[in-house]
């Protein structure tokens, strides 16, 4: 009904956006077609003009009409709910991108006064927590997908072109990169000065955060012939570094040279997917891990003894909250188990995967690939309130729980920030 009243320089750019996405995920080919979700391209409709080649004046007139249009249908879509204000968007990438769907899922990460935020095309950005201004740009062949970490004034994550980076945080000044011949897909751990991170190749490296310099590197000898794409994130502490594979392992390295301490094998049986991509989490002597769909287990983090199982895996680390364990499944569920135990006291069904539920008071709060945001009751997993802005969220949501604000990254790359009023 739109495209009659387009002239022909219109129509293909409005098949465009009604086009169906393609999501790669887990070597899995999903696909959903866009039907109402237009209005995601509402603030970068100065950015599509580049597109559209406009050659008479009439098209000019039609397109600021269609605009106007669909800033109202935004209007009416985008209505705010009362528990939460949107403070400003950004569009992170930068063009327009119309090819297939892209997976945004690098987390953002917050300083005093800068959000910072990595993009799976062109590179990372820098803005003002106060306005959403852009503050400094690092391009990246390729994008960055594994996401970003923190040491005082020093930034550092792996990119797409075969580099692991490390930049002047305030400024996005390249400090030193580091040459390690694949994709850098998962997220890096810092500690001690120290930062590890695990390659495409499942390389484990740990590296000199001062000066770049290579301090050991581990491989196993085995991985899985069929893999998820995406790795682990590391997790040390003074003695251990703890890291996942593709073949369903756990590991236990030596913090200062790197050698084997203990294995433990997460598959138990003929999981088609058996890759250990969720990170280690660490309270006390328990360490807890999940294969995607191998479980989510509790290791004893000195001999990597199984204390318990859930049958139901992961992509994404549990979050944990006193007694409680929180997390997403790879079978569409939010549950929660007592840490110590692992009994089950509640599960949610949802439609998609979520991400990593994070913990706001006495709520969790997670976005779905299939669109809405979810914040739920911890007590019970009873909706509380549910966001309908987005074409699907795949990176783990930011909170300043002090300050009251969520940073929302979508899968399209749209940064967001709330501030929440209850």
């Amino acid at each position: 009904m739109i495209t009659s009243f387009l002239n022909k320089h219109f129509i293909s750019a409005v098949h465009i956006i009604l086009r169906k996405n393609v999501i790669l995920r887990k070597n899995v080919i999903l696909t959903k077609v866009r039907i109402s979700l237009i209005y995601d391209w509402i603030p970068a409709f100065s950015g599509m003009t580049k597109i559209v080649r406009i050659t008479k004046i009439t098209g000019m007139v039609l397109w600021l009409g269609l605009s106007i249009f669909l800033l109202g249908c935004q209007h009416v879509v985008q209505k705010e709910p009362g528990w939460l204000r949107k403070e400003w968007i950004v569009n992170t990438l930068s063009e327009p991108y119309l090819k297939t769907k892209i997976l945004q899922k690098t987390k953002s990460i917050l300083t005093s006064d800068l959000v910072v935020q990595g993009d799976s095309l062109y590179g990372v950005r820098a803005y003002s927590r106060e306005g959403g201004n852009l503050q400094w740009f690092f391009s990246v062949t390729g994008g960055v997908e594994g996401g970003l970490a923190v040491d005082g004034e020093r930034l550092v994550f792996g990119g797409s072109d075969g580099f692991f980076y490390c930049l002047e945080l305030k400024t996005g000044i390249l400090l030193w990169k580091f040459y390690t011949g694949s994709e850098n897909l998962g997220e890096p751990f810092v500690s001690n000065g120290h930062v590890y991170f695990l390659t495409s190749k499942e390389k484990v490296y740990a590296l000199s955060i001062r000066t770049g310099k290579l301090i050991w590197m581990h491989r196993p000898q085995k991985t899985a012939a069929l893999s998820i794409r995406g790795v682990s994130r590391p997790f040390a502490d003074n003695k251990r570094v703890y890291v996942g594979f593709s073949d369903g392992t756990v590991s236990a390295l030596n913090r200062k040279t790197g050698q084997w301490i203990w294995k433990v094998s997460l598959a138990k049986g003929k999981e088609r997917f058996k890759d250990v991509d969720a990170s280690p989490v660490v309270r006390g002597n328990l360490l807890y891990v999940s294969s995607f769909d191998g479980g989510m287990f509790c290791l004893n983090k000195i001999t990597g003894k199984t204390i318990w199982r859930n049958k139901e895996g992961s992509y994404f680390a549990p979050s944990i909250d006193g007694k409680q364990l929180y997390y997403a499944s790879s079978k569409s569920e939010i549950l929660a188990l007592n840490r110590f135990s692992g009994k089950v006291l509640w599960k949610r069904k949802i439609k998609g995967l979520a991400t990593r539920p994070v913990v706001y008071g006495t709520f969790l709060l997670y976005g779905l690939s299939t669109g809405p945001f979810h914040i739920i009751d911890k007590k019970d997993g009873s909706l509380s309130y549910q966001l309908n802005m987005f074409r699907g969220v795949s990176a783990e949501p930011v909170l300043d729980v002090d300050l009251k604000e969520l940073y929302v990254m979508s899968i399209e790359a749209w940064l967001y920030k709330f501030s929440l009023l209850f």
